[in-house]
């Protein structure tokens, strides 16, 4: 049994693509459980995607405000979570509170394996999760920056719980890191460094700017490999940050549904 997670701030239709596609392709047993991310900022999401995941019998679980998490936040990235209005400041910080919520309240506690990620990633290949964790406590796309040291990025992470070392203390905050600006999972290069330890499965990541046969362009999506299989496509900007087409849209879901056979 594997617990898989997801945050979801919008494009309900993702969570019952994702939950296909875990459903073809991985080849054991899972529990999905989606994090509601919309009850301040769009009120009309969070209905959606509570009745979405009902229909398929999923759990969803409110991303609550907790005002020690907000401080702790505060702290480490460059806006405040909350405006003045008690919406998210920004896209990025929306993501990370959410992600440390998450991870605090919820996924830190599950007794066995786990796998977080986007709710714009795909499983794209049958695999067996929970057999990377016989050889491996961590899995992660890699990511780095000069002087910052390698992180975590948010978008996959596959991991066992209980053989995680203080697990609770890892932090998905941006922010600096040794006066570096990092992006969201930037402070977890604190929790690695704290623990060279840990067997590390780096997943491979292999982007696709833009290939001319696809209907839309540029086709700006990316393959996950978990060693030499392609297990997951992330679709990438699902939730429209870059302000493209509905059009733009409507086709390179269609190609996702097509390319993963849904």
């Amino acid at each position: 049994m594997i617990h898989i997670f997801a945050t979801v701030c919008g494009r309900t239709e993702f969570i019952e693509l994702q939950h296909r596609a875990f459903q073809k392709n991985l080849q054991e047993d899972f529990k999905f459980t989606i994090f509601n991310n919309c009850m301040w900022d769009r009120p009309g999401e969070y209905d959606g995607i509570k009745s979405t995941c009902q229909r398929l019998g999923l759990d969803c679980i409110d991303i609550q405000k907790d005002e020690d998490l907000i401080r702790r936040c505060d702290a480490i990235e460059p806006l405040p979570t909350f405006n003045n209005r008690g919406n998210y400041s920004i896209v990025n910080v929306a993501a990370q509170y959410s992600d440390n919520w998450a991870w605090e309240n919820v996924i830190s506690k599950v007794p066995g394996a786990i796998l977080l990620l986007h709710a714009d990633v795909f499983m794209a290949q049958p695999v067996k999760l929970t057999s990377y964790l016989d050889r491996y406590q961590l899995g992660y796309v890699p990511q780095a920056r000069d002087g910052a040291g390698e992180y975590m990025h948010d978008a996959l992470v596959l991991a066992d719980i209980p053989k995680l070392p203080d697990v609770r203390s890892i932090c998905w905050c941006g922010g600096t890191v040794n006066g570096v600006s990092v992006d969201g999972g930037g402070q977890t290069a604190h929790y690695l460094r704290a623990h060279p330890e840990l067997d590390i499965l780096r997943m491979g990541c292999y982007y696709h700017q833009d290939d001319p046969d696809l209907g839309f362009h540029p086709t700006d999506f990316e393959m996950f490999h978990l060693e030499e299989v392609p297990a997951f496509l992330h679709y990438r900007t699902g939730y429209n940050w870059n302000r493209r087409s509905t059009e733009y849209h409507e086709s390179k879901t269609e190609w996702l549904k097509r390319t993963l056979q849904l």
